[in-house]
């Protein structure tokens, strides 16, 4: 039976036994790529040059740091969320080139990107639209802290500042959606997956980036035995027997809507198998391999 946790022990049960880097990006991948680069190989060649030739990768990159993050107009207060997309691809991006070919002017960008949005951003609007954005850029700002961690500029003067942001601001949206205490979730699986897996990703990476076990064990909890559209039950439905081989097919939650929701569906399963796995948590494998099965 999934538990409801509460929030304030997500802040302070706090340990040091997990693997960092250890998001999405590990310290095998970066010496994979690195291998790879370094013997001119493709795709790896041509997706590094895709990559910093792009504004988002550009140590040039400027933030756009806002107090209050809107996502959807709600009638009073006009949407802004792109900034926060923005720069959170930028952060994990420069964070990623950094790590990679130990360009220290990106490091530097990605450190004033994160920074900036730490001392800056304090609180999300109230509209429904805004757990979508605590739930992606999330996930995504706490990956790109996790690669600059070890960037001494940042770790001593920039790291507790995001932490402590991503906290107070993100984890607090997410764990409050995921417990299903807004309004409009009386009726919680009116929400599609996409939603609660956004959540659920930000709480396993803003668990793993502060050394939060109980955030991050909320996060594995929850894809395991969750109520949701976002638990892997309810996200990966249907199972069926493929005709002429037997082998079992299942259908994701989105499916049927579009193309974007529906891919995105098993992309946020991804993310979060692959926080999970490089702490030591296979849930690619749980449940007959379910994800697979989507």
């Amino acid at each position: 039976m999934f538990r409801t946790y509460i929030l304030h022990f997500c802040f302070f049960n706090l340990i040091s036994a997990f693997v960092h880097p250890g998001l999405l990006v590990n310290d095998i991948d970066i010496s994979r790529i690195q291998t790879k680069l370094a013997s001119k190989q493709d795709p790896w060649l041509s997706s590094w040059n895709k990559l910093i030739s792009i504004k988002y990768a550009s140590p040039s990159y400027t933030n756009n740091a806002v107090p209050i993050v809107y996502r959807g107009d709600d009638g009073v207060h006009a949407a802004n969320a792109e900034n926060l997309w923005h720069d959170a691809a930028a952060a994990f991006n420069l964070a990623i080139r950094w790590k990679i070919d130990g360009d220290v002017e990106c490091a530097e960008a990605a450190s004033k990107i994160l920074t900036a949005w730490g001392n800056t951003m304090t609180a999300f609007g109230d509209s429904d639209e805004n757990y979508l954005a605590a739930g992606f850029q999330g996930h995504q700002l706490a990956n790109a802290a996790e690669l600059l961690r070890d960037y001494s500029p940042f770790a001593k003067d920039g790291l507790s500042i995001v932490i402590d942001m991503l906290n107070n601001v993100f984890l607090s949206k997410n764990i409050f959606f995921l417990n299903h205490q807004a309004p409009s979730e009386h009726n919680h699986k009116h929400f599609h997956a996409n939603w609660e897996l956004g959540n659920i990703a930000s709480t396993m990476a803003i668990g793993i980036l502060s050394d939060n076990q109980t955030a991050f064990d909320y996060a594995v909890d929850y894809f395991k035995n969750g109520s949701g559209n976002g638990a892997i039950n309810n996200a990966i439905t249907n199972i069926v027997s493929e005709p002429g081989t037997g082998n079992p097919l299942g259908q994701g939650q989105e499916s049927g809507r579009d193309q974007g929701h529906s891919a995105l569906n098993q992309q946020m399963l991804g993310v979060i198998a692959q926080q999970a796995w490089n702490q030591g948590e296979d849930l690619y494998a749980y449940n007959n391999s379910r994800i697979l099965l989507g």
